[in-house]
């Protein structure tokens, strides 16, 4: 993660997303709670892992928690492969559809945190809800689900 030689804030010149001003900001508070509420061994689930770019954010702050990540899209998780190579002792990526989330097979848990980025746009409202409840039954006792969209 580069940081944007002119910039006053951080903007992230590897992010998948760019020209978003307060991305490098919102990331790191992220995965800052992230880290700090999961701990060394505990699972975290990243929902639309995507390239693993936040997902390595999260892994360069806290290397040794147990990181399941979900995509819909094959030839992104075989780039979160590439991305998250130096992690790939402690990496679960499982391909599925956050619109069908009672089918997706993952881990059964528990989750210390769960946490979703710029995703949950993509889904309807009854989808929204049912992904809502989905990760609720599968956080640990005090775990949390942390959404950014």
């Amino acid at each position: 993660m580069t940081a944007h030689p002119r910039a006053d804030i951080p903007v992230l010149t590897d992010d998948p997303v760019r020209n978003h001003p307060t991305r490098g900001e919102q990331l790191d508070i992220l995965t800052t709670l992230a880290a700090a509420w999961a701990k060394d061994g505990e699972a975290v689930l990243d929902l639309g892992v995507g390239v693993g770019f936040v997902a390595r954010m999260l892994l360069e702050k806290r290397p040794r928690v147990r990181l399941v990540g979900v995509d819909l899209k094959p030839e992104s998780l075989a780039k979160a492969r590439e991305t998250l190579t130096p992690f790939s002792s402690n990496i679960t990526l499982v391909e599925g559809d956050l619109g069908a989330i009672e089918t997706l097979s993952v881990p059964a848990g528990p989750y210390a945190c769960a946490f979703t980025v710029l995703t949950f746009h993509d889904l309807t409202d009854a989808a929204k809800k049912r992904v809502i409840q989905w990760v609720a039954e599968r956080l640990a006792p005090g775990g949390v689900f942390l959404l950014v969209d």
